[in-house]
Protein backbone atom coordinates (compact mmCIF):
# COMPACT_ATOMS: atom_id res chain seq x y z
CA UNK A 1 0.00 0.00 0.00
CA UNK A 2 1.07 3.50 -0.48
CA UNK A 3 1.86 5.95 2.25
CA UNK A 4 -0.59 7.05 4.04
CA UNK A 5 -0.26 9.91 7.19
CA UNK A 6 -0.13 13.52 6.82
CA UNK A 7 2.62 14.50 4.78
CA UNK A 8 1.37 11.93 1.70
CA UNK A 9 -0.17 14.08 -1.03
CA UNK A 10 -3.51 13.48 -2.11
CA UNK A 11 -2.78 11.37 -5.19
CA UNK A 12 -0.97 9.19 -3.11
CA UNK A 13 -3.88 8.76 -0.86
CA UNK A 14 -6.30 8.00 -4.03
CA UNK A 15 -8.32 10.90 -3.78
CA UNK A 16 -11.05 10.82 -6.51
CA UNK A 17 -9.91 14.03 -8.98
CA UNK A 18 -12.48 16.36 -10.71
CA UNK A 19 -14.36 14.72 -13.90
CA UNK A 20 -12.99 15.64 -17.47
CA UNK A 21 -10.49 18.63 -17.63
CA UNK A 22 -7.68 18.81 -19.08
CA UNK A 23 -5.74 16.49 -16.83
CA UNK A 24 -8.13 13.79 -17.55
CA UNK A 25 -5.37 11.47 -19.59
CA UNK A 26 -2.66 11.82 -16.87
CA UNK A 27 -5.40 10.67 -14.18
CA UNK A 28 -6.17 7.19 -16.41
CA UNK A 29 -2.43 6.90 -16.69
CA UNK A 30 -2.37 7.30 -12.89
CA UNK A 31 -5.51 5.55 -12.47
CA UNK A 32 -4.28 2.05 -14.77
CA UNK A 33 -0.75 2.04 -12.96
CA UNK A 34 -3.11 2.16 -9.14
CA UNK A 35 -5.58 -0.57 -10.26
CA UNK A 36 -2.56 -2.65 -12.02
CA UNK A 37 -0.03 -2.28 -8.93
CA UNK A 38 -3.36 -2.94 -6.10
CA UNK A 39 -5.35 -5.85 -8.14
CA UNK A 40 -3.28 -7.22 -10.92
CA UNK A 41 -2.68 -6.61 -14.71
CA UNK A 42 -6.26 -9.07 -14.92
CA UNK A 43 -8.07 -6.13 -13.41
CA UNK A 44 -7.38 -3.47 -15.35
CA UNK A 45 -10.55 -2.99 -17.21
CA UNK A 46 -11.64 0.35 -19.31
CA UNK A 47 -14.54 0.77 -17.16
CA UNK A 48 -12.74 0.18 -13.29
CA UNK A 49 -9.82 2.20 -14.69
CA UNK A 50 -11.66 4.99 -15.60
CA UNK A 51 -14.09 5.05 -12.55
CA UNK A 52 -10.83 5.51 -10.87
CA UNK A 53 -10.05 8.30 -12.58
CA UNK A 54 -13.11 10.04 -12.32
CA UNK A 55 -14.18 9.55 -15.71
CA UNK A 56 -16.14 7.21 -17.95
CA UNK A 57 -15.42 4.85 -20.79
CA UNK A 58 -16.26 7.42 -23.52
CA UNK A 59 -13.72 9.67 -21.39
CA UNK A 60 -11.16 6.23 -21.45
CA UNK A 61 -11.80 5.42 -25.37
CA UNK A 62 -10.57 9.43 -26.11
CA UNK A 63 -7.21 8.78 -24.93
CA UNK A 64 -6.92 5.02 -25.29
CA UNK A 65 -7.75 2.03 -27.72
CA UNK A 66 -7.72 -0.20 -24.72
CA UNK A 67 -5.85 -1.66 -21.64
CA UNK A 68 -2.69 -2.59 -23.19
CA UNK A 69 -2.40 0.94 -24.97
CA UNK A 70 -3.02 2.40 -21.90
CA UNK A 71 -0.68 0.99 -19.83
CA UNK A 72 1.79 1.42 -22.37
CA UNK A 73 1.65 5.18 -22.02
CA UNK A 74 1.33 4.67 -18.05
CA UNK A 75 4.67 2.33 -17.88
CA UNK A 76 6.61 4.79 -19.96
CA UNK A 77 5.51 7.91 -18.15
CA UNK A 78 6.59 6.69 -14.73
CA UNK A 79 9.33 5.07 -15.38
CA UNK A 80 11.19 7.78 -17.65
CA UNK A 81 10.04 10.00 -14.72
CA UNK A 82 11.83 7.96 -12.42
CA UNK A 83 15.02 7.00 -14.47
CA UNK A 84 15.50 11.57 -15.34
CA UNK A 85 15.68 11.57 -11.64
CA UNK A 86 17.92 9.10 -10.66
CA UNK A 87 20.07 10.27 -13.51
CA UNK A 88 19.62 13.95 -12.39
CA UNK A 89 20.70 13.16 -8.69
CA UNK A 90 23.75 11.07 -9.56
CA UNK A 91 25.08 13.92 -11.41
CA UNK A 92 24.74 15.89 -8.35
CA UNK A 93 26.66 13.08 -5.99
CA UNK A 94 30.46 14.12 -5.21
CA UNK A 95 31.82 10.80 -6.31
CA UNK A 96 30.62 7.46 -8.18
CA UNK A 97 30.00 5.68 -4.60
CA UNK A 98 27.57 8.16 -3.66
CA UNK A 99 25.83 8.53 -7.03
CA UNK A 100 25.24 5.06 -6.70
CA UNK A 101 23.49 5.48 -2.81
CA UNK A 102 22.04 8.31 -4.49
CA UNK A 103 20.33 6.49 -7.71
CA UNK A 104 18.70 3.04 -5.69
CA UNK A 105 17.48 6.10 -3.16
CA UNK A 106 15.54 7.35 -5.65
CA UNK A 107 14.51 4.00 -6.80
CA UNK A 108 13.65 2.58 -3.37
CA UNK A 109 11.90 5.96 -2.48
CA UNK A 110 9.67 4.94 -5.15
CA UNK A 111 9.23 0.90 -4.36
CA UNK A 112 8.42 1.97 -1.00
CA UNK A 113 5.67 5.24 -1.37
CA UNK A 114 4.90 4.83 -4.41
CA UNK A 115 3.98 0.98 -4.13
CA UNK A 116 1.14 0.07 -6.36
CA UNK A 117 3.15 1.94 -9.60
CA UNK A 118 6.48 0.44 -8.59
CA UNK A 119 4.67 -3.05 -8.94
CA UNK A 120 2.82 -2.38 -12.07
CA UNK A 121 5.70 -1.42 -13.83
CA UNK A 122 8.16 -3.69 -12.09
CA UNK A 123 5.87 -7.16 -11.25
CA UNK A 124 2.88 -7.13 -13.35
CA UNK A 125 4.56 -5.74 -16.34
CA UNK A 126 5.63 -9.59 -16.77
CA UNK A 127 2.30 -10.39 -16.64
CA UNK A 128 0.53 -8.40 -18.96
CA UNK A 129 3.94 -8.94 -21.74
CA UNK A 130 3.54 -7.24 -25.62
CA UNK A 131 4.26 -4.00 -25.74
CA UNK A 132 5.30 -2.59 -22.66
CA UNK A 133 7.04 -5.63 -21.79
CA UNK A 134 9.32 -5.09 -24.93
CA UNK A 135 9.67 -1.72 -23.29
CA UNK A 136 10.62 -3.04 -19.77
CA UNK A 137 13.47 -5.06 -21.54
CA UNK A 138 14.34 -2.04 -23.63
CA UNK A 139 14.98 0.38 -20.26
CA UNK A 140 16.46 -2.77 -18.65
CA UNK A 141 19.48 -2.74 -21.66
CA UNK A 142 20.10 1.00 -21.66
CA UNK A 143 20.39 0.87 -18.24
CA UNK A 144 23.07 -2.60 -18.59
CA UNK A 145 24.79 0.14 -21.05
CA UNK A 146 24.67 3.03 -18.83
CA UNK A 147 26.88 0.59 -16.09
CA UNK A 148 28.93 -0.63 -19.05
CA UNK A 149 29.90 2.82 -19.73
CA UNK A 150 30.55 3.64 -16.01
CA UNK A 151 32.51 0.62 -15.87
CA UNK A 152 35.17 1.56 -19.28
CA UNK A 153 35.38 4.99 -17.57
CA UNK A 154 36.41 3.65 -14.52
CA UNK A 155 38.99 1.00 -15.81
CA UNK A 156 42.15 2.58 -16.98
CA UNK A 157 42.64 0.07 -19.54
CA UNK A 158 39.60 1.18 -21.40
CA UNK A 159 38.74 -2.13 -22.16
CA UNK A 160 35.20 -3.78 -22.12
CA UNK A 161 34.02 -5.22 -19.24
CA UNK A 162 32.86 -8.51 -19.43
CA UNK A 163 29.97 -8.78 -21.75
CA UNK A 164 27.13 -10.09 -19.35
CA UNK A 165 28.72 -8.09 -16.34
CA UNK A 166 26.41 -4.52 -16.65
CA UNK A 167 23.50 -7.02 -17.64
CA UNK A 168 23.94 -8.97 -14.84
CA UNK A 169 23.97 -6.47 -12.09
CA UNK A 170 21.08 -4.84 -13.60
CA UNK A 171 19.16 -7.75 -13.56
CA UNK A 172 20.32 -8.43 -10.13
CA UNK A 173 18.76 -5.10 -9.16
CA UNK A 174 15.77 -5.80 -10.85
CA UNK A 175 15.04 -9.56 -9.39
CA UNK A 176 15.65 -7.99 -5.99
CA UNK A 177 13.51 -5.35 -6.24
CA UNK A 178 10.95 -7.27 -8.05
CA UNK A 179 11.13 -9.97 -5.53
CA UNK A 180 10.54 -7.58 -2.46
CA UNK A 181 7.17 -6.30 -4.06
CA UNK A 182 5.95 -9.43 -5.40
CA UNK A 183 6.22 -10.26 -1.77
CA UNK A 184 4.98 -7.53 -0.19
CA UNK A 185 7.90 -7.04 1.62
CA UNK A 186 9.45 -3.95 -0.08
CA UNK A 187 10.32 -2.12 3.46
CA UNK A 188 13.09 -4.60 3.15
CA UNK A 189 14.34 -3.23 0.30
CA UNK A 190 16.29 -0.41 2.69
CA UNK A 191 18.47 -2.85 4.13
CA UNK A 192 19.52 -4.48 1.31
CA UNK A 193 20.79 -0.84 0.13
CA UNK A 194 24.24 -1.21 1.61
CA UNK A 195 24.64 -4.63 -0.16
CA UNK A 196 23.52 -3.62 -3.60
CA UNK A 197 25.50 -0.53 -3.66
CA UNK A 198 28.54 -2.28 -2.72
CA UNK A 199 27.55 -4.76 -5.63
CA UNK A 200 27.64 -2.07 -8.14
CA UNK A 201 30.81 -0.66 -6.12
CA UNK A 202 32.48 -3.86 -7.34
CA UNK A 203 31.14 -4.16 -10.78
CA UNK A 204 32.83 -0.22 -11.20
CA UNK A 205 36.25 -1.79 -10.09
CA UNK A 206 35.99 0.62 -6.69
Amino acid sequence: MDRQGPDADQGELGAVPPRGGPGERGRLLDAMLEIVGERGWRAAEPATVAGRAGTDLAGFHRHFAGPDDCFLAAYETAVERRVASMVELAAAASDRGAAIHAALTCLFHFATRRTAQARAVMVEVYVAGGAVLAVHQEVLERLSRAVAGACRETDQSRHDPPPLTAAFIVGGLEESIRRRLAERREALLWEDLPELSAAFLAVLGE
